[in-house]
């Protein structure tokens, strides 16, 4: 019994001894806490609308039929080391081909306040996700006649990856104005 007992503190001891060291971990990313970033996004707010409007209208609506994509730029200052609060401005056009018989041409000029929450940030790679809401102004004509008018906008990116140093390229899944799928590049200051 006593050589039960002497095993059995043996092993507490010992499991004391590994508790009590910490894990080796990972390199996080210090960069610096001001980042700016270009990206260019494709199946936009504007696309995916045109597109629900023609199928709903059995494509008599009128609306713009192509869009360029979404062309962004986009600034972030981090108030933690995973939160960082910034602005997107995002510029994309709209068009309806010559041979149709409306004349559609728009500008999409999109601004929004922007929150970047990490997954996890680490020396060479990093997970995230953003969300933005603001405001898009629409300029153009319709059928030669000015058109404008204002409309709300937003950015949810729900599963967003980054790779690099400093400089970092990445890709974004998501659903708003920049584009369901987008990619660029950034740089950390």
């Amino acid at each position: 019994m006593r050589r039960v007992t002497a095993i059995v503190a043996a092993m507490m001891l010992a499991t004391l001894t590994l508790s009590a060291q910490r894990p080796q971990e990972r390199p996080k990313a210090e960069y610096g806490k001001n980042e700016i970033g270009m990206s260019y996004g494709i199946i936009t707010t504007n696309m995916t609308t045109a597109v629900f409007f023609d199928l709903l209208t059995l494509g008599h609506a009128d609306i713009d039929s192509f869009y360029s994509g979404g062309a962004s730029i986009n600034y972030l200052h981090y108030v933690h080391p995973n939160v960082g609060l910034g602005a997107i401005a995002t510029y994309e056009y709209g068009w309806e081909p010559s041979e149709v018989a409306t004349d559609f041409h728009h500008h999409y000029y999109t601004v929004m306040p922007q929150t970047k929450l990490y997954w996890f940030n680490r020396k060479y790679v990093g997970m995230y996700s953003r969300i933005g809401i603001g405001a898009t102004f629409v300029h153009g004509r319709k059928d030669g006649v000015r058109d404008t008018s204002w409309r709300p906008a937003f950015q949810l990116s729900g599963i967003c990856i980054e790779a690099g140093g400093r400089v970092r390229g990445f890709l974004e899944l998501a659903l708003g104005n920049m584009g369901n799928i987008l990619a660029g590049v950034k740089v950390n200051f």
